[in-house]
């Protein structure tokens, strides 16, 4: 059986995306579980200089309509902090943010969020993740190679909602990690037809991740990154400038 897949995979290359290897205990893939979320919760206590990189995509399935993907990036690093979507980009140091939202073509400016609230907005999503689940029961773990990424093999861990969750609609949460160095690489929430979310899946693929990074995550100042002097650099020439520093 093993050699057939094996076979199957030469012949068809790219289009060979999974193969289930093995069947893991409950055990072994809660434990894996805990420490990759155990990881995730260190990132914090474990960033020099208030440090931290990624890149990942989100794939929203919805019931009707288009497919729609989006990438993320985002760095940090000292007071320095940038998010970039496929609709917009913010950008903050210690005396501004600012926000360039392409879809609504406009340029919002304001206050910096600290640190200190930056890092409460961490823990309450960690708590939202905690009681999440409480409420959520392993139903299969197994090794799978090329869902995630060509040629690489990762543990996937499959949830299923108590009764509480699956009145909301909600089908599955999957997880794929990385055994060895117990990094999620991959989210999936699946819904059941006609949930009030309106989606089939959202996936979230975790591409890079790094509490250590030392990318800078733009040149100059956060001003300068929609600013020229007093006015709007040209590219956002168009854009309306809403300016709430007071």
């Amino acid at each position: 059986m093993k050699s057939l897949l094996a076979t199957v995979c030469l012949i068809l290359g790219s289009l060979c995306t999974t193969i289930a290897v093995h069947a893991q205990t409950q055990a072994e893939c809660q434990e894996l579980f805990t420490k990759a979320t155990d990881k995730v919760r260190s990132l914090r206590l474990l960033s020099k200089k208030n440090a931290f990189e990624m890149t990942a995509s989100v794939i929203v399935t919805p019931e009707k309509g288009v497919v729609v993907r989006e990438r993320i990036e985002v760095v940090s690093l000292g007071d320095k902090y940038r998010y970039k979507t496929n609709q917009m980009e913010l950008y903050q140091d210690a005396k501004t943010m600012v926000v360039l939202q392409h879809d609504q073509k406009s340029v919002f400016m304001t206050r910096p969020v600290g640190d200190k609230q930056r890092q409460n907005q961490f823990s309450e999503m960690m708590k939202l993740q905690d009681s999440l689940q409480q409420h959520l029961t392993i139903r299969q773990c197994t090794r799978e190679f090329g869902t995630v990424q060509a040629n690489v093999g990762y543990t996937k861990i499959v949830f299923v909602p108590g009764k509480k969750l699956e009145r909301l609609g909600l089908k599955s949460v999957s997880y794929w990690i990385d055994a060895g160095t117990a990094e999620v690489k991959k989210i999936s929430m699946d819904y059941a037809p006609g949930s009030s979310y309106g989606m089939k899946r959202y996936e979230l693929v975790i591409e890079k991740m790094n509490a250590q990074t030392e990318t800078e995550p733009f040149k100059g100042t956060a001003l300068e990154q929609a600013m020229q002097q007093d006015k709007l650099k040209s590219q956002w020439k168009a854009y309306q400038l809403i300016d709430k520093r007071g």
